[in-house]
């Protein structure tokens, strides 16, 4: 079974957060009293607190009635459950501004990606009619990130989900600021605090999900997708347009993965470390096949990647 240790030492603490939270919520039931999305890109284009709050709030008690219910805690569940349901009410009824269109408040790159990848859309027609407002407002920003740290944490994955990697990687690598290119182009070999100048802190780790967006997204290495088994791995690598190769390593419970793909001809050829304890399946992405098929199951070795 998985290792709760962490969760058991922070059980009491964890549902004392969110009485406290509870004491704090506004007439609308909703949550304004953070730092929000700190460290905006763009200073001038930031993201309501009210939302960024309210929906991390949310997703904060999703993961904690969760833990609580892996340890057989139902009372506490039940509190964390009932808050994150009352909070998505909330957001919805005080902060979907525009239902028709899925534009949330202030339709912001931050609240559009944040309503996407924590689930305030309640079906694939409304997520996509929010992923349309989020890539106007991508494009308004000629394509740079404006998003802060909690923007940031969902954004590219977001767009790599929807089909938007080759957009993702722009973003990334452009050697204009605002973005990560910048910080290379600069001579920066850490984090800094801010995507552009002034950087601050040159040693800031609240940037750096972008590690792993490389390791689960583009090297592919998906650990416990299912939270369901922790020796469960599953390799889905994306092939972006302007992406040649990509190389990565992941410290399992089960074992060291290692995947290592490039491109060879119209063909991409992985290969693959896998443990023998583990257990999952090579993904092929939109419009490839994997040694002839969608899935295979993963063991070492070599898998081929070829266009449909």
């Amino acid at each position: 079974r998985d290792d709760l240790r962490v969760a058991e030492e922070a059980k009491e603490a964890m549902v004392r957060y969110f009485r406290y939270l509870t004491t704090r919520l506004d007439e609308n039931g909703l949550l304004e009293i953070g730092l929000g999305d700190w460290c905006p890109a763009n200073p001038e284009y930031t993201a309501p607190l009210i939302f960024t709050d309210s929906t991390i709030a949310y997703d904060l008690a999703l993961k904690a009635a969760y833990l609580y219910e892996r340890m057989e805690m139902s009372e506490e569940a039940e509190y964390c459950r009932n808050f994150a349901t009352k909070m998505r009410v909330a957001i919805r009824k005080h902060l979907l501004e525009d239902a028709e269109t899925m534009r949330f408040i202030s339709g912001h790159q931050s609240v559009q990606a944040m309503a996407i990848f924590y689930g305030l859309c309640d079906n694939e027609e409304e997520k996509e009619k929010a992923l349309a407002i989020l890539l106007e407002e991508i494009h308004k920003q000629d394509d740079h990130m404006g998003v802060g740290v909690l923007g940031g944490r969902v954004i590219f994955r977001v767009l790599c989900d929807c089909g938007y990697e080759d957009l993702a990687i722009k973003m990334i690598t452009r050697p204009d600021a605002p973005s990560y290119g910048v910080m290379i182009a600069d001579g920066l070999t850490t984090l800094a605090e801010n995507v552009r100048e002034p950087y601050g802190s040159l040693n800031h780790h609240f940037w750096g999900d972008i590690s792993a967006l490389m390791i689960e997204y583009f090297a592919g290495i998906r650990p416990n997708p299912e939270r369901q088994n922790a020796k469960n791995i599953d390799i889905r690598p994306l092939f972006s347009t302007d992406m040649q190769y990509a190389k990565a390593y992941y410290n399992a419970p089960s074992g060291r993965v290692e995947v290592a793909w490039k491109r060879e001809g119209k063909d991409v050829k992985m290969e693959l470390r896998y443990p023998a304890e583990a257990c999952g399946f090579v993904w092929a992405p939109r419009g490839y096949l994997v040694n002839g098929q969608e899935k295979v199951r993963a063991a070492s070795g070599t898998f081929v990647f070829s266009k449909r």
